[in-house]
Formats: structure tokens, C-alpha cells, sequence
């Protein structure tokens, strides 16, 4: 069957030919390899940038995607930023049938083109360009041909010839064309190019051929980590009348500075306002406090992206006057008032974000998207995060924590690194006293607490009414017919910052009853459900990157005249992944459950993961365990 549609294709095809329509992408020709697992086959993606001049560049792009079914509808969706410093010119937009047919060309009046509105950013000159091919019959095919000219760059987009998952490519190319004079760094990534010297010119290029699609895997590093890339760098630049070098962090650091240091005014009356707030304290701890909370308490949060905006911080007063900046404002504002006490501080770019990608030390690039500020005391280094108004000072969470950042400052530009929470530090602990009735009804009156990161499981109910507290807990039941008593919040805002929450409830059907016997979970509170799915053939490193420690303790009290007539025996796991342990024991008509589980920071061979997947699903098994009642 499949011999016979390939003549009936390679007949239409010749028609098509012989009537003077070539026939463009025929599906026919994708080899069933890259048709494996995808949604959508890059049929060529070719893009040719070429620097003109430390300020000017041009970049073509040619692509083809065939979608082979409607998961792959987004995939093919164009989307081209831009703003006042780019310019796009969209020449082509075309959708092809299966056959290579030209089905339609989409007209200029159909590329949508819109404001980058964000929902948070008070100025903003970020636009974007967006065509939705639309088409309901697969697999199709769209073409498009763009360029994108810039006037001022900091830094270049590192290439990646594979987009995602599920999506395979037959051809990706990437030419770079920069004068010898300029130069260009570029770090390649499981990819080897071409690279020669004409006329004057360095002609740097890499293309893929045939590039399965790949599936996502849980525990696996970032994308942008495991796949092969090229990441480039400029030597020279010119942004908004502002040259610069990023040779090294020390250049980069530099050039920040120089935006950095002429937004350091702050009027004399505020000072003095300042150095009185802090005149009785004693340590620079205390200060740096201090005036933490003033500054969050005089400003908020909104973002500036605006040209040399994106860069430049407003000035310190007019932070100080208008109460509001982004993350650079902030954040200066915040060194300006240190300052004015005497405390040095560092502004610090940070690359922000749960799983973002830790700046390459040996690879200097703009590759930060935030700022926060860093304070060296004397025995000890602070990080403030300066755009929340409730963060407790020096708490990081998983925004931030653990990875290279770049301290700026008049003297020294330097790579350092933000501390990493411990398995100790990431903490819930809960204790609980259940009172079972002999219906199976539960009383419960739980007391659990949130440290280090596990405090932004919490952190937004902090600030709530007890009402609207009272009907976020009615949405994260877990148990059937519950009703709440009572519910409150206790904050301890420090460095590790730490949350605890009393509840009073009851739930109807807790535990079951059959005959006289019960039958009583022995974790319904915090029970662990998650179990990752095995791969045939596991491709990517196991990777844990957030550790953690959960307590439990639970004491039931159970009815009168019910005695254990089995119970769970005592179990311990340990795993170069973690480790679990529970027990049950019976004394004086109660029973008391203890759990602890432990998650551990690391990376890990892929083939490690079914180890890690049977060490998860044998919690899961423990936490499902009952214990059975009688009543004598």
C-alpha cells in the first residue's frame, strides 16, 4: 500500500512538474524516521546574519515546517519580536498541502501585529509579529522569509537548530558573516562548524541534517542544556550612543556601571531622614534591615522597557519622588540608600527564573533578564530581591538562589554565585492529632510548617484575610466532607524564612468500617501520589535541582474498644536519591505515625532514572498503607 501511494505521489508530482508548478515540500519525501514521535518536521530552517558594524546587523531567515497534526499547529505559528531598535520585514507567508500544493499566501493584512503587553510593564516599547497559519487538513506545510535589521545590539541569539520536543528537523542551517576587524566568539555545543576568512570577512557556519524529535523527560536538565547549540558573543558593541566590550564579565560589568553610576542622586533631606532612621542601631545587619523595609514599604514594583531603558536604571530620586521603578531601579535605589549610611553594595545581574540557565562562566553574554543587589557585610553576604514589597530581607527562594551572577560596582565586575538551600533548609514539618470516630469520622487539628523554599507554598495566603485563607483550604482539601473550624497563620520573615499554619477541621469518612473492623489510612494528609513514567530507552541525565525534607507526625486517637489488629511494619529506604522512613506504634489507645522523606540535590546518569522511579513509587505504595481495627 505504501509502494503504490509513493507512485500515485511521485505521478502527481511529475504532473506537477510538467505544467510548470513545482511542487514545494511534498510530505512524501520526509523520511518515516523524523516522522517518529512528531508533530512537526523543520523542513529547513536557513538563517544568514551578517554584522554590518558595531551597532548595525541583518538577519534572513528561511524556514519551512510541515505540521503533521493539529499538536503541531502552534509549533508553526511565526512569532518575531521586535522594538525600536529592530525592524521586520516579512516577504513571505505560504501554506502548502500534503502534496506540496500552494494552498494560500497569507497578505500583509493578516500579520497581526500588536504591542508586547506583558500585564506588568509600565512602559514598554516591546512589539511583536505573529502569523497563525490556518489550516484544517494534515500534515500541511508553511513557508515563510523574513529579515530582521537591527540598529544597536548588545548581544546575539544563540542558535538552535532543534525548537522543542516533539519536533524533528531535516535541515538547519546558520551562516554568520562579521568583518575580521569586528571578530566574533562562539562556543559550540555537541556541534562543529565551518569557519574561513574571504575578503576581509570571518564566515562562520553550522547546519544539522535529519535530527529525530525528542521527547520530554521527567528530572531532565533544561532543553536548551542537553541539545546541540551554538552559543555566540560580540567583541565590540554600540547600544544608544553607549560603546561597550564583552570580551570578558569585567567589560560587561563596566558597561553597566557607566549607566549605573549617573542615577546615584538622592536629595540631602532624605539622607539625613535615613541616617536618623538607623542612628541607634548598632550592627550593619541591623541597618541594611533596616532600610530594607523602608524601602519596600515607599515603592513598588513596575517594569521600564524602554531603548536604553531596559539597561539604565531611573535615577535614585526619582525612584525616591515617585515611588515606583523595575528591577534596576530598585535595586539602585536600594544601593544609593546603603550608601548614604556608609554600607557598600553591589548592583548584581542575575539571570532569574526556577529553571533558568546558569550564565556559562568561561562564556561572557548578556544573558541576564533581572537585578537584585548584594550586600558584603563582615562576616557574611547578603542578596536582597529589591521588587517585592513582602519578601523577608535576604530571601532568595527559587528565583534567584543558586547560580552565577555578575557584581557590578566602580572597582571590581566580577562572577560570584548566590547560596544554594540545603535539604535541611527546604523543610515541612507537620504534626497533627486526629481523633476517629467509630463511624470512620475525623477531628483533626493539624499544625504544619514551611521553611526555606517550601515558605512559597505559603508565602501568598500570608497576606490574605482569614476569610479568603478559610476558602483557599476548602480548594486544597484533600479529604471528602470537610468542614473548617478554624485556620491561622503565624510568619517568621527571616533570611530562611519560615511559615506555620494551625488548622482545626473534620472530615467525614477519614477511615472506613466494615462489619467491626477499620480500616485506617495511615497518611491521608501529606501522602506522596507522584510517580514519574519510565522510557524505553532513558536519553538525558537525572537531574534533582531543588532538595528537600518532609516531617510528619501524626497521632491518632482511636475509639473506645478498637484495638490494631494489623499494622504496617516499620519501613526504611535509602536511595542515592533520598531517603524514607515511617513507623506506626500502639500505646494507650493511640496510635502515633512518623514519616520523613528526603529528596537530594544532584545530577545523574540517565540510566540511574528507573532507580529513581521505583525509589518515588515505593513511597507512594508506603504512604497508601493501612492499618485494620477490631473492635473486641
Amino acid at each position: 500500500m505504501k509502494i503504490q501511494l509513493l507512485i500515485i505521489c511521485l505521478l502527481i508530482s511529475i504532473t506537477g512538474m510538467s505544467k510548470g508548478k513545482e511542487l514545494v515540500y511534498p510530505v512524501f519525501t520526509i523520511p518515516d524516521s523524523l516522522k517518529e514521535d512528531a508533530n512537526m518536521v523543520v523542513r529547513a530552517d536557513e538563517t544568514v546574519l551578517e554584522i554590518l558594524n558595531e551597532k548595525e546587523a541583518v538577519r534572513h531567515n528561511k524556514v519551512a515546517y510541515t505540521v503533521l497534526n493539529k499538536n503541531g499547529d502552534e509549533d508553526a505559528v511565526l512569532f518575531q519580536y521586535y522594538d525600536t531598535h529592530m525592524d521586520v520585514n516579512i516577504t513571505e507567508a505560504s501554506i502548502y498541502d500534503a502534496l506540496g500544493r500552494l494552498i494560500d499566501k497569507v497578505k500583509k493584512s493578516d500579520i497581526y501585529d500588536q504591542c508586547m503587553f506583558d500585564g506588568f510593564s509600565l512602559f514598554n516599547d516591546a512589539r511583536f509579529k505573529r502569523i497563525t497559519p490556518m489550516c484544517s487538513q494534515y500534515p500541511y506545510t508553511v513557508v515563510y522569509e523574513y529579515d530582521v535589521k537591527y540598529d544597536g545590539y548588545l548581544s546575539l541569539a544563540d542558535w538552535y537548530p532543534l525548537r522543542g520536543t516533539k519536533i524533528s528537523v531535516e535541515n538547519s542551517s546558520l551562516e554568520l558573516r562579521v568583518p575580521e576587524s569586528l571578530s566574533i566568539r562562539f562556543k559550540e555545543c555537541q556541534l562543529e562548524g565551518k569557519h574561513e576568512v574571504n575578503d576581509g570577512m570571518e564566515i562562520h557556519s553550522w547546519s544539522v541534517k535529519n535530527m529525530d524529535a525528542i521527547e520530554s523527560e521527567s528530572y531532565a536538565p533544561a532543553f536548551a542544556e542537553i541539545i546541540p547549540h551554538v552559543e555566540l558573543g560580540v567583541n565590540r558593541f554600540e547600544y544608544e550612543g553607549h560603546p561597550g566590550k564583552l570580551t570578558s564579565w569585567e567589560d560587561l560589568g563596566r558597561w553597566c556601571w557607566e549607566l549605573v553610576k549617573v542615577r546615584s542622586d538622592l536629595s540631602p533631606e532624605r539622607k539625613a531622614e535615613i541616617q536618623n532612621l538607623v542612628k541607634d542601631l548598632t550592627t550593619d545587619a541591623e541597618k541594611v534591615a533596616c532600610l530594607y523595609k523602608y524601602m519596600q514599604d515607599k515603592t513598588r514594583y513596575v517594569s521600564i522597557q524602554l531603548g536604553i531603558g531596559g539597561f539604565q536604571p531611573f535615577p535614585a530620586s526619582k525612584v525616591d519622588e515617585v515611588g515606583y521603578g523595575d528591577c534596576k531601579a530598585l535595586s539602585n535605589y536600594m544601593r544609593v540608600l546603603l550608601d548614604a549610611v556608609g554600607i557598600q553594595s553591589f548592583y548584581t545581574l542575575v539571570h532569574a527564573g526556577k529553571s533558568a540557565l546558569d550564565p556559562d562562566v568561561d562564556f561572557c553574554d548578556q544573558a541576564f533578564n533581572h537585578v537584585i543587589l548584594t550586600v558584603p557585610l563582615k562576616n557574611d553576604t547578603l542578596f536582597l530581591e529589591c521588587t517585592s514589597q513582602t519578601n523577608p530581607c535576604g530571601y532568595l527562594g527559587t528565583f534567584t538562589s543558586d547560580r552565577n551572577v555578575l557584581l557590578v560596582s566602580e572597582k571590581e565586575c566580577k562572577i560570584v554565585r548566590t547560596p544554594a538551600y540545603s535539604i535541611d533548609d527546604n523543610l515541612r514539618e507537620s504534626s497533627s492529632i486526629i481523633e476517629i470516630s467509630e463511624k470512620g469520622d475525623a477531628i483533626i487539628n493539624e499544625t504544619v510548617a514551611y521553611q526555606g523554599t517550601r515558605y512559597n507554598n505559603v508565602r501568598s495566603e500570608l497576606r490574605k484575610t482569614n476569610d479568603k485563607q478559610l476558602e483557599q483550604a476548602y480548594k486544597n482539601a484533600r479529604l471528602s466532607g470537610v468542614e473548617i473550624e478554624s485556620i491561622a497563620y503565624k510568619d517568621e520573615p527571616d533570611r530562611l524564612p519560615k511559615a506555620t499554619r494551625d488548622m482545626k477541621f473534620s472530615s467525614r469518612r477519614y477511615a472506613s468500617v466494615m462489619g467491626k473492623r477499620m480500616f485506617l489510612p495511615i497518611n491521608r494528609l501529606y501522602r506522596s501520589t507522584y510517580v514519574p513514567r519510565k522510557y524505553d530507552e532513558r536519553e538525558y541525565d537525572v537531574q534533582i535541582r531543588y532538595p528537600y525534607t518532609d516531617v510528619d507526625t501524626v497521632v491518632y486517637k482511636i475509639p473506645e474498644g478498637f484495638v490494631p489488629e494489623a499494622m504496617p511494619e516499620p519501613l526504611k529506604i535509602d536511595s542515592k536519591f533520598g531517603t524514607y522512613e515511617c513507623s506506626v506504634v500502639f500505646k494507650d489507645n493511640e496510635l502515633v505515625y512518623t514519616r520523613k522523606e528526603t529528596l537530594s540535590k544532584g545530577r545523574y546518569a540517565p540510566e540511574t532514572y528507573d532507580e529513581l522511579v521505583d525509589f518515588l513509587k515505593k513511597i507512594v505504595t508506603a504512604d497508601k498503607k493501612k492499618i485494620v481495627l477490631v473492635k473486641g
